[in-house]
């Protein structure tokens, strides 16, 4: 399976990989903005005659509010993190 990048660059910025377990992670940007969220996996699947293998997922905009959120304070973002269950979520 192919799992989340040390490195993600999304909506013009670049997020990097802090902290995390198998069901959840933690990310801060250059400019302080932490991103926590519940890992998604997705399954594999056929894209115009590639097989894309079973992967990880870092969260579209729309899943914020819902599996992710973003915050700069440190402190709300651990708060978040250590709320986020394995089978639940928040």
């Amino acid at each position: 399976m192919r799992t989340l990048e040390k490195e993600v660059k999304t909506n013009g910025n670049t997020y990097t990989l802090i902290k995390r377990e198998a069901y959840k992670a933690m990310y801060i940007s250059k400019d302080g903005m932490y991103e926590v969220f519940k890992i998604r996996i997705d399954p594999p699947t056929v894209i115009f005659n590639n097989e894309v293998p079973e992967r990880e997922h870092y969260p579209s905009t729309e899943e914020f509010g819902k599996i992710a959120w973003c915050t700069r304070h440190v402190e709300r973002a651990e708060e978040i993190y250590n709320e986020i269950e394995e089978k639940k979520e928040l």
